[in-house]
């Protein structure tokens, strides 16, 4: 009986909220009317009653009597509300579905089948569903063979090859097999069916040319078709059969099989095709973090792309004195090669982080001098070398060259650095204790107070935030209110609205997902975002709307999703809900399921180790890592983890960063560089990853807010002057 609850609980609610919604969109609900009528609203009334109440003791559920029932309510909904006549058909289909009684489901569907077009192929593909389960197999393949609908076309034809399978009518099963795949050529297991079927039939030549693609594009069945093809004595591979399976393994991260079978195709051949694969074996061991190997395999190819990747390998590995080696090698044989600059840059960078300001200038000035495409990288190289050095007036004219540079995508970080640099310079001249001298940015003296962020311009990048933190003239933004939009016009929209009515979440996502590439207006945008979120669906919404411009996407670039758990678990940890939702957002999309290539898991990607460590102080029941991917462990095991870097680090950017690289490596980062200004920090850190990441949940934590109408908060820094 257990069993049976969890199964059916789905339905029982879906008619209780079908129920619900029929009665208010019904003047019925609300009129007086005879006695007879109010018998039947009793009914109604009671039979909701009664669900509850058995929902909470499934050993009280009656099959017979419950479904009788609610047949008999829904039924009579139609009398007062004929337009839903074909979903309350469809609920009594999904009902009978459940309870194993097809006949009586199978008569409801063909009436929504027939009857309701928008949905007609879903009707179609739960009524051959009923059909295998009641083994009329015939029915079955003459319903899929129906289904038109694009987003259900696979899964159609590969119900038509099971049931021809199960009809054992082989010839056809290879013929709908082939076509499946000609369509679906990636669906690597139903070329393993037929080659199977292929080999049963003695087209053997067919059978191999299939193994070796499985073999050679696909990782999972890989040994599989190996075995195939060895029983066949097919299992010899061509040097571009072999370098296709090599780039296939390189591109799954799968490095150390890959540079085995790029060392097997080097012994083979000859020419450029050879110079590639030694490359990508250095590259196979560049990723594995062996560098001496990528070194050395690298340096036994005469280009410029691989001395850059040499040199770049003794960079990584800390070997001073071979990276300076090969750049001057790469200097004598290629001076005007783009990648030498690069090597110019990260010498400098190098230099700068051992105090070697006057070495570090030197080398952005060569690129400065002699790459003007790489201008940028070596201004701001030397702007900020002023900068941290003191030497504000060198600084400040890097920054304002930069400032130039109006679409570069990091136009608002040289805005504000160099607002920044001019505060450092005149800072004491806008307060001097001699009221009558003050210094402009002219370093002339004037009788003005100056704020030198006043009147820049400014976005909702990271750096056009701090910019209105600084500016005295910011007012907040107006909050961005999410409402629910109007259904737009066309059959796309009403069949999205009809599933979402009946429960059927996958399959309204898909449709959303799919009408969403081929509309870009607004209020299409705005009522596909809004049905989405409210599925729990954030990824595909998010990245469509951070690239528009207009204020009215931004609720859909920053969702608050799993609203309930994050305040829950916010308020548990005297947090800002917009802070764990923003770190929420640039973790996981509002992903459960995410999973890093490190291990973390879920929506705040906590790792199994901190949450096993986190559990005992909150008393979280965890018995498994999968667990982390339910979405309310998950958030307070994260959300508390939080809270205790903020107690410790005492700053939110502090924390945001040891969430992300560890509170070891973030002490070690603070012993080497003064924290006293957090912007000044986080554009120091060694790690750029983190730099960025920090950048970004900040980004998003303001951006929440503002969205709320809320100001900004969450970040310290020294002010100069102001």
């Amino acid at each position: 009986m257990a069993l049976f609850f969890k199964r059916n609980t789905r339905i029982f609610i879906l008619i209780l909220v079908f129920l619900i919604t029929a009665c208010f969109s019904s003047p019925v609900c609300f009129a007086t009317e005879p006695e007879s009528d109010n018998a039947s609203e009793t009914s109604r009334e009671r039979l909701k009653k009664q669900i509850e109440s058995r929902l909470e003791k499934p050993d009280r559920i009656n099959n017979i009597y419950l479904n009788t029932e609610a047949e008999n309510i829904l039924l009579d909904i139609l009398k007062s509300n004929p337009a839903e006549e074909n979903k309350v058909y469809i609920l009594l289909g999904m009902l009978y579905k459940e309870e194993g009684k097809f006949e009586k489901a199978g008569e409801y569907l063909i009436k929504a089948a027939d009857n309701y077009p928008i949905l007609r192929d879903y009707v179609l593909k739960l009524l051959a569903d009923i059909y295998v389960d009641s083994k009329e197999l015939k029915k079955a393949l003459q319903t899929v063979r129906q289904i038109k609908n694009h987003l259900l076309l696979k899964s159609a034809k590969q119900a038509e090859i099971e049931i021809l399978f199960t009809l054992r009518r082989r010839d056809e099963v290879r013929e709908a097999l082939s076509r499946y795949i000609e369509r679906y050529p990636e669906d690597w297991k139903h070329k393993v069916t037929l080659a199977g079927l292929l080999k049963n039939r003695g087209k053997i030549d067919r059978v191999v040319r299939l193994y070796k693609d499985i073999y050679i594009n696909n990782l999972d069945l890989s040994e599989y078709a190996m075995n195939e093809l060895r029983s066949f004595k097919a299992d010899s591979f061509t040097e571009k059969e072999l370098l296709r399976r090599a780039d296939n393994l390189f591109k799954n991260s799968e490095f150390r099989e890959a540079e085995t079978v790029y060392k097997e195709v080097v012994s083979r051949i000859k020419g450029p095709e050879k110079e590639e694969a030694r490359f990508r074996i250095g590259m196979c061991w560049f990723n594995l973090k062996q560098y001496d190997k990528s070194a050395k395999s690298f340096g036994l190819i005469d280009t410029p792309e691989s001395m850059y990747w040499k040199a770049r390998s003794y960079y990584v590995s800390k070997n001073r004195e071979m990276f300076d080696k090969v750049k001057k090698e790469f200097e004598a044989s290629y001076p005007d090669n783009k990648q030498l600059a690069l090597l110019f840059l990260m010498e400098a960078e190098e230099f700068r982080k051992q105090g070697r300001s006057s070495d570090a200038a030197n080398s952005y000035t060569r690129v400065l001098t002699d790459f003007p495409d790489n201008a940028e990288d070596a201004l701001w190289g030397i702007g900020w070398l002023n900068y941290i050095n003191g030497d504000y007036g060198d600084a400040l004219d890097y920054f304002s060259r930069l400032a130039g540079y109006v679409k570069s995508v990091d136009y608002y970080k040289y805005l504000y650095w160099k607002a920044r640099t001019e505060e450092e310079l005149y800072g004491d001249c806008i307060y001097p204790k001699d009221s009558r001298a003050r210094v402009n940015e002219k370093g002339i003296c004037s009788g003005k107070k100056v704020n030198f962020f006043c009147g820049l311009s400014s976005d909702e990048s990271y750096y056009g935030y701090l910019i209105k933190s600084r500016s005295p003239s910011r007012k907040l933004s107006d909050r961005v209110e999410l409402t629910k939009p109007v259904k737009p016009e066309g059959e796309a929209y009403e069949r999205i609205e009809a599933l979402v009515s009946l429960g059927m979440k996958d399959e309204a996502v898909n449709e959303i997902l799919d009408t969403l590439k081929k509309t870009e207006g607004l209020e299409e945008f705005r009522y596909l975002g809004y049905m989405a979120m409210k599925l729990n669906e954030y990824k595909e919404i998010i990245a469509f709307a951070e690239e528009k411009e207009e204020r009215l996407y931004l609720p859909y670039a920053y969702p608050f999703g799993y609203r309930d758990s994050v305040n829950y678990a916010a308020g548990l940890n005297g947090l800002d809900p917009y802070l764990v939702v923003a770190l929420i957002r640039e973790e996981s999309r509002f992903d459960p399921g995410a999973v890093s290539w490190e291990g973390a898991i879920g929506l705040m990607q906590i790792m199994p180790s901190t949450a096993f460590r986190v559990r005992e102080k909150i008393k979280v029941q965890l018995q498994d890592s999968l667990e982390l991917h339910d979405v309310r462990k998950n958030i307070l095991l994260g959300s508390n983890y939080l809270s205790q870097l903020i107690n410790e680090f005492k700053d939110i950017p502090l924390a945001i960063a040891a969430y992300d690289a560890g509170e070891k490596r973030l002490n070690e980062w603070i012993a080497e560089f003064d924290k006293d200004d957090i912007v000044e920090f986080i554009e120091n850190m060694p790690y750029e990853e983190t730099g960025i990441y920090v950048k970004k949940v900040l980004k998003s934590y303001w951006q929440y807010r503002t969205i709320n109408g809320l100001s900004v908060s969450g970040m310290k820094e020294r002010q100069t002057g102001n």
